[in-house]
């Protein structure tokens, strides 16, 4: 069972999953749960983000069971406490989820979001970069001329 979970962990590290990273599945959070679910289930229909954290367990949870009968595998969530990641079927959930992911998007999935995370890294990076630059150029300019200020950060 621990294999599974590690490849499952790991494929979810590969997605860009940040809550996945050092954690095995007991140890989340019902909303951690639901938000993994919420990013895999918008990789699978883009329509299909929402709000997690905006709305109740209870209201994720009939979200989540909707999205699993749309992709044909809602028989996998009987309740809506085997979402509970305290319970060993989240695990299953998830897997079948990427599955329908991998057979959907085709092997090209994990290496197309590795892409977009270093993208969004770099973007984020240039961007603090540019904050920084500007930052450091107005204090520039307050220290050649106190009385005029250039810029407002």
């Amino acid at each position: 069972m621990a294999a599974v979970e590690e490849a499952l962990i790991k494929k979810l590290e590969d997605l860009g999953e940040k809550r996945a990273r050092g954690k095995k599945l007991h140890e989340w959070t019902k909303k951690e749960a639901a938000e993994v679910l919420c990013h895999l289930f918008s990789l699978y229909d883009s329509s299909w983000a929402w709000d997690v954290r905006s709305q109740s367990d209870g209201k994720n949870g009939k979200t989540i069971a909707r999205y699993l009968r749309l992709m044909d595998i809602g028989y996998l969530l009987k309740q809506p406490s085997d979402l509970d990641p305290a319970k060993h079927k989240l695990g299953r959930i998830m897997g079948a989820v990427l599955e329908k992911l991998e057979s959907r998007l085709g092997a090209s999935l994990y290496q197309k979001q590795r892409q977009a995370v270093k993208h969004r890294r770099l973007q984020e990076l240039q961007q603090r970069k540019q904050h920084n630059s500007a930052s450091s150029e107005c204090e520039m300019d307050k220290e050649n001329s106190p009385a005029r200020q250039v810029c407002s950060l």
